[in-house]
């Protein structure tokens, strides 16, 4: 693996853990969680994550192409397993819901060779929002908020790693 300057950010992918059944215990309809709700929640958190990613590579010094240049990696993101322990929809009424942390989600990333297509190297990692050791409101801002926390750590990972082969390099 050598150093690389530039970036092919593909969009991100989103996909739910398999066990993640957010209408389990809701009696309401008005409080179900819709299918196309499922579709926006998976949208807006692959949104999420690249543009977190490439505001940090940029920030790192890395040019976001949308060809390959010279030094150029191809990264495939993806979140896998996103569960999601109190989501909201956003639906009239007064109620809140309490929860010991938001959920979790998977980091899956690919890193190939943007010209030849090689495989340089893949990335898994779990992140959990935080355990305050007492029942927290859960809503979409705080959801939106753990999951900004998550893909800020997983960002600059990821440039602390691109840096890194530059350092190696001869």
């Amino acid at each position: 693996i050598g150093p690389f300057s530039s970036v092919i950010l593909e969009p991100s992918q989103v996909s739910f853990d398999q066990n993640w059944d957010p209408n389990r215990n809701t009696r309401s309809v008005g409080r179900r969680i819709s299918q196309s709700d499922m579709d926006q929640i998976r949208k807006d958190v692959g949104a999420m994550l690249d543009t977190t990613f490439a505001r940090e590579l940029t920030a790192g010094g890395y040019k976001i192409v949308t060809t390959p240049e010279p030094e150029t990696v191809r990264i495939s993101p993806a979140i896998v397993n996103l569960y999601i322990n109190a989501p909201d929809n956003m639906s009239a009424g007064r109620s809140q819901t309490f929860v010991m942390e938001a959920g979790r989600m998977t980091l899956f990333a690919e890193f190939r060779d943007a010209y030849s297509g090689k495989l340089l190297a893949r990335a898994v990692d779990t992140q959990s929002g935080t355990n305050f050791g007492t029942m927290q409101v859960a809503n979409s801002v705080t959801n939106s908020a753990e999951a900004q926390r998550a893909m800020n750590t997983w960002a600059r990972t990821l440039v602390r790693g691109l840096d890194s082969l530059h350092n190696q390099a001869p």
